[in-house]
């Protein structure tokens, strides 16, 4: 029986390349987005390239009922859950990102937490007994770089990102019993819609010229950064932060 691998974030960015990339290795496919069409496109082309079966769900992570929906409809469907893929995001908003902390009100805190953090936390939490049971499963959470070395912009997502590093790590040796990994990736500057495109040349240049590369990352690269972390390639690696940022933060 196929393996199975619910992506949150699908419809777009990371997200959708991630799910291309997975389906390549007969992965069945769940994909959570509110975005339930574009999601349903996504699911209609992969399954015309692949033999694999794809289920898209609409799912809105900042309600607690829709989560729980949408993990229901997955078991429901095939039986189990062997990969959890957290995606999702709050949206870049750049004014919001240029707050310094004494700028920052807690309404903004908590727009952001409710998808970046708890978004994957309510995930995390309907998955997790499901997993118990299989005794296997893997969970990939993300942050970014600077949740770990801090940052002049950026407070409130690294604020959200942060917990992300500490709740896999908690995954990590609580459930490592139960044959579950988990992974956080720290991303850099990925040249998606959302960002890349939103920033002038001037700010593109900037950031690309501050990894070693020299270069923005790609989607696919995650895409196959995640491929590589689901499958036991690395079975003995587990509650580890993987930067991928061409380069910048080295630890």
């Amino acid at each position: 029986m196929n393996d199975v691998a619910v992506i949150s974030g699908a419809s777009k960015g990371i997200g959708r390349i991630t799910a291309f990339e997975l389906a390549k290795k007969g992965i069945n496919l769940a994909l959570l987005a509110r975005s339930y069409q574009v999601c349903k496109q996504i699911a209609n082309k992969i399954e015309k390239e692949t033999k694999v079966q794809v289920l898209p769900i609409l799912t809105d992570l900042t309600l607690k009922e829709s989560v729980k929906n949408a993990v229901k409809i997955v078991i429901d469907k095939f039986g189990k859950i062997d990969y959890l893929i957290n995606l999702a995001g709050y949206p870049l908003d750049l004014k919001l990102w240029k707050k310094k902390v004494h700028e920052i009100n807690e309404e903004e805190i908590n727009q952001v937490m409710n998808v970046d953090f708890f978004g994957t936390f309510r995930l995390v939490k309907e998955t997790l007994p499901i997993m118990m049971k299989q005794k296997k499963g893997v969970i990939i959470n993300i942050s970014s770089t600077p949740a770990l070395s801090g940052d002049v912009e950026g407070t409130v997502y690294s604020l959200a990102k942060a917990l992300n590093i500490i709740l896999t790590k908690n995954i990590a040796i609580q459930y490592g019993e139960y044959n579950i990994r988990a992974y956080t990736i720290a991303l850099g500057s990925i040249r998606t819609k959302s960002t890349y495109y939103i920033l002038s040349k001037e700010e593109r240049k900037r950031l690309a010229l501050e990894s070693s590369l020299k270069r923005w990352g790609e989607p696919v690269e995650i895409a196959k950064l995640i491929s590589s972390l689901i499958s036991e390639s690395f079975s003995f690696v587990t509650g580890q932060t993987i930067v991928a940022d061409g380069g910048v933060i080295m630890i």
